[in-house]
């Protein structure tokens, strides 16, 4: 009887994760609580009794959610990186540059490694889509978004780090078959912006005639009118992937409107927290790159330092 019921046990608990812990975490718009509470939760999971009916719906979140963490290593790495690089050029010993690299690829692997267990466990809850879509339940499609998400991360963040991991990049286009499973006007254009974000990546990969940047922006634009603005990081994260500085600059820009023009809606206001912290951090780098600093003012683009006026002021607008 005891066997019985902690077998049950891991069943309760992924869907309580699902319907109560997940739900009141995607109201609060603190992307450093959620990385918190995936790292703990993580763990808990982990010491189920789960070997006939593990949590997967509810460890794609845990371990989609601990990434940001490592992510945010990531991120704080890569603008030391920049950082150094650019110091090189005044002299700065060439060693530091490669440490402040070498610091960013370990990051961005461990990133990797998390993105791409929350995706398995995806894979292990609904198979790969090939043809037909697996049935998913109403209040499991957040879930599945969310491991839609990290299995493009997971590649992202692979290739950053050194291709440590070794995730195949066939991963983007197991992505886009199984982003069209989720309905493109309930979750704000990010399905249709994820098998776009793949397309572009991979040219050639996408339906015959098909415009990947022209798909992402017409899913940002309809993300923006619902106030959230997922699609269009996902633009402007694959435009600083693919030197698309054009895209980048015209998305951080309409981005940075679409915050001041509308809210996100109180539900989802994490969501939409993480999508601003993607975009602002394509914006640190093209910072760094012209200035030697992060962003100034959100959804501009940096003057070289040679055009800007001199103060003595490190305070001066």
């Amino acid at each position: 009887m005891f066997a019985f019921l902690l077998a049950g046990c891991s069943t309760m608990v992924d869907r309580l994760t699902i319907e109560r812990a997940v739900d009141r975490g995607l109201q609060v718009p603190d992307v450093g609580e959620a990385c918190a509470m995936g790292e703990g939760l993580r763990h808990m999971l982990g010491a189920l009794p789960s070997e006939n009916n593990p949590p997967d719906r509810a460890l794609v979140l845990a371990e989609a959610t601990s990434a940001l963490c490592a992510e945010r290593r990531a991120w704080e790495a890569d603008l030391m990186a920049a950082r150094a690089r650019r110091a090189t050029e005044q002299g700065a010993p060439l060693a530091d540059a490669i440490d402040a690299r070498l610091a960013a690829d370990r990051h961005h692997t461990e990133a990797a490694a998390r993105f791409d267990r929350s995706w398995n466990h995806l894979v292990t809850r609904w198979g790969l889509v090939e043809d037909a879509c697996p049935k998913i339940r109403k209040g499991d499609e957040i879930v599945f978004l969310v491991g839609l998400v990290a299995g493009t991360l997971a590649l992202l963040h692979d290739k950053e780090g050194g291709s440590v991991v070794g995730i195949p990049t066939d991963r983007l286009g197991q992505v886009a078959r199984a982003a069209q499973c989720l309905d493109d006007t309930r979750w704000w254009g990010v399905p249709s912006a994820l098998a776009a974000s793949a397309w572009a990546t991979i040219p050639g990969s996408g339906p015959e005639g098909s415009d990947p940047w022209a798909l992402l922006e017409a899913s940002a634009l309809r993300g923006e009118a619902e106030g959230m603005r997922v699609a269009r990081a996902l633009q402007v994260r694959i435009a600083g992937n693919a030197g698309r500085l054009d895209v980048l600059r015209s998305g951080m820009a309409a981005h940075a409107q679409a915050l001041s023009s509308r809210i996100a809606p109180p539900e989802h206001t994490l969501l939409d927290a993480y999508a601003t912290s993607i975009a602002r951090h394509q914006s640190d780098l093209v910072w760094i790159a012209e200035t030697g600093h992060r962003t100034e003012a959100y959804g501009t683009w940096p003057e070289a330092p040679a055009s800007m006026a001199p103060t003595d002021d490190p305070f001066a607008p």
